[in-house]
């Protein structure tokens, strides 16, 4: 067989929408004034290692990155969002009583909420919030979760059905346009990984 003649099937390799993205490059005129936005504006911060000098700019957005080099203006097809998870910790911000001001103050639907269960469960634990009642408030700007479980009182990243969170009582505030991500310790077995991705099939559905 002549394997120069086999073609290659791009359609059987399509993923549709792009749902991660390490790194968007764009040319910028004015390095002042991006940093003014993606800063000041946006709230991100400068990587303090690469690229430090005065023509490129990286700029961190959680595990993302804009890379900024000084060239004619350029805009990217299509639209790119700005995604806000809660946090774990006490002392990372926006603190969960700070989500309605920020969303007040950019109302956009570019800009959403991301709902990290095990980082809500661990907040509740902690008599800080109500799980459930949380997500409530965030609902009409969720994108999409981050799903495990959280042994009681503050081990996260477990299967889910292997710890205490209510998977039913989040229930009424998931849509099928919501992402699902399965964000689990690595040393998990396969087959609890398995059987946590059925819990939640079995109490969310199929959505």
């Amino acid at each position: 067989m002549d394997t120069m003649q086999k073609t290659f099937d791009r359609a059987a390799e399509d993923l549709g929408n792009s749902i991660h993205l390490e790194h968007v490059n764009v040319t910028i005129p004015d390095q002042r004034v991006a940093s003014l936005f993606y800063g000041a504006g946006l709230g991100l911060t400068r990587d303090p290692y690469l690229q430090v000098d005065d023509t490129n700019m990286w700029m961190n957005a959680g595990r993302s990155q804009f890379h900024l080099p000084t060239g004619p203006a350029q805009v990217l097809r299509g639209k790119t969002g700005l995604v806000i998870e809660n946090r774990e910790a006490l002392e990372e911000i926006p603190f969960e009583s700070d989500f309605g001001f920020f969303f007040k103050e950019f109302d956009d639907p570019l800009v959403c909420y991301w709902h990290d269960t095990g980082h809500a469960q661990i907040k509740e634990n902690l008599g800080f919030i109500g799980h459930a009642m949380h997500l409530e408030s965030m609902a009409n700007r969720l994108a999409g979760f981050h799903i495990h479980d959280v042994q009681f009182p503050g081990r996260d990243h477990c299967p889910p059905g292997s710890g205490m969170i209510d998977f039913a009582a989040l229930k009424p505030f998931v849509r099928p346009e919501h992402l699902k991500v399965f964000e689990l310790n690595p040393g998990v077995p396969v087959e609890e990984l398995r059987r946590g991705v059925a819990h939640v099939k079995s109490i969310w559905g199929e959505t």
